[in-house]
């Protein structure tokens, strides 16, 4: 950075106090209202840590002075729309700088509105919007040596030579630094900053004091953020809309398009055959695989169960029985299968899929219980889980239609509406006129939008006797 004749000594230590009680505690308590008193308190510490040229700076403005003008300037700007604000800017500047006396004598501002205009509406406004705030570091940077530039410290000749890498440096410290330690970091950013100024006036009308020529910014620098902040304007854009359009398919589906017509659904490829015996010497009957037709527009599974209601007590004294069994049977797969089936019948779905995963234990190729498992983790709504049951039955079956049609509704359920209408068709390959997995599969593609698919499917599935296909026909 170049360096001219002024200096600044002030320490983050020695502002401590002044930034967190008066710039921040005082101000939120106030609500603002004190902010004009706390800012004076920190003018007045900056001039008294500052020499320019040699000479000592005294600061002379008052809260009320400064509260008078920010109430002022900001209501003439408000009611302009923002057009007055290159002069509100202005008159700013101009009490900064009368009331900066360079012992003694006030420093003058030369600046006028109408020359500041184009910095305010371009580098201040329209191109940090279209930059999504980026190109206002920039903007600020211009700003500020637009000021300086046209400020005598002490009324005399002051040149500007402040750096845009040196202002870019101090700017990322400080937002990593208050980021990470929650703004404590404040006091010595307002020193780099300060140093960063001060450091870079050369004042003076002596041949002794080099002045600097007139700050230029780069068109490469400028053109670099201007690309920067339009990349993110329109990344972020991207990421909203696709977020958006994720949004309203998910409205879509949860609003228009109800869930499967058979969450649940009994297959001959996976029905329970085997027997339990009874320790009395009697034959337990197979417990058979759940059925479930469920409503079209429900948001929930139904489930219709062809076994007795949870309420029966014949459930408990079977389960009596199966307990029994199993403590001289404790390797019987199809014991805890037939036990997990009546618990799942009393609507006890954890001890059911304890008991499914004891009967796997046991024998890890008991398609039944997989695909039994999966059913109830998809009643739970644990879709993930029933994805990967289904997935082992049809390791084990791969003619397990219904194992297929399941999988298919909790990816379906799940979002994945592609792989939905994957296994929907496999499905159909095993059992091509099931008039239900012709109906979620139109579900699915029309979730998707596929209108002509989804008709074609609604058609078939109507033809095959499915008369809910017939309403979304219409």
């Amino acid at each position: 950075m170049r360096k001219g004749n002024c200096e600044f000594k002030g320490s983050g230590s020695q502002y401590f106090a002044t930034v967190f009680i008066h710039l921040f505690l005082t101000s939120i308590i106030t609500l603002g209202i004190y902010l004009p008193w706390a800012w004076v308190k920190l003018l007045r510490l900056k001039a008294d840590h500052t020499a320019i040229n040699g000479k000592k700076v005294n600061f002379s403005g008052t809260g009320s002075q400064l509260f008078m003008l920010l109430l002022v300037n900001g209501f003439l700007t408000l009611i302009t729309l923002g057009i007055y604000g290159p002069w509100a800017l202005c008159n700013l500047f101009n009490w900064l700088a009368k009331n900066t006396l360079i012992e003694g004598t006030p420093s003058q501002f030369a600046g006028t509105g109408g020359s500041l205009f184009f910095i305010y509406i371009i580098h201040l406004l329209i191109l940090p919007v279209l930059t999504l705030g980026i190109y206002s570091i920039l903007g600020f940077y211009r700003l500020f040596v637009w000021k300086e530039e046209h400020t005598k410290y002490g009324g005399e000749r002051t040149s500007f030579g402040g750096g845009f890498g040196q202002f870019l440096k101090i700017y990322l410290i400080s937002w990593i630094l208050n980021t990470l330690t929650f703004n404590l970091f404040s006091p010595w950013s307002v020193c780099l900053f300060y140093r960063w100024q001060i450091n870079g006036l050369a004042v003076g009308e002596s041949g002794d004091v080099k002045h600097f020529p007139p700050v230029k910014v780069r068109a490469f620098v400028t053109i670099v953020f201007i690309l920067i902040g339009i990349v993110l304007f329109f990344g972020l854009f991207f990421l909203v809309r696709t977020a958006l359009d994720q949004a309203e398919s998910i409205k879509t589906r949860s609003l228009d398009t109800p869930k499967p017509a058979k969450i649940i659904k009994k297959g001959t490829a996976v029905s329970k055959t085997s027997k339990v015996v009874s320790p009395a010497g009697k034959i337990v009957s197979p417990i058979i695989s759940p059925k479930t037709d469920a409503v079209p527009k429900s948001t929930k599974t139904q489930v219709e169960k062809n076994y007795p209601d949870k309420e029966n007590p014949a459930l408990d004294q079977e389960i009596k029985k199966l307990d029994d069994f199993i403590k001289k049977n404790s390797r019987n797969a199809d014991a805890f299968y037939n036990r997990a089936r009546l618990y799942a019948a009393k609507d006890d779905f954890p001890q059911a899929i304890k008991d499914y995963s004891q009967a796997l234990e046991i024998e890890e190729k008991h398609a039944d219980s997989y695909y039994n498992r999966g059913l109830l983790y998809a009643e739970m709504e644990r879709y993930e889980e029933a994805v990967k049951d289904f997935d082992s039955a049809i390791k084990l079956d791969s003619g397990a239609s219904d194992a297929y049609c399941n999988r298919g509704n909790s990816h379906y359920l799940l979002g994945r509406v592609d792989l939905a209408v994957s296994d929907y068709s496999e499905a159909l390959k095993i059992k091509p006129n099931d008039s239900d997995i012709y109906f979620n599969r139109a579900l699915a593609y029309l979730s998707k939008g596929d209108k002509e698919h989804s008709d074609a499917d609604f058609k078939k599935s109507m033809q095959l006797g499915n008369r809910k296909a017939a309403e979304y026909l219409k």
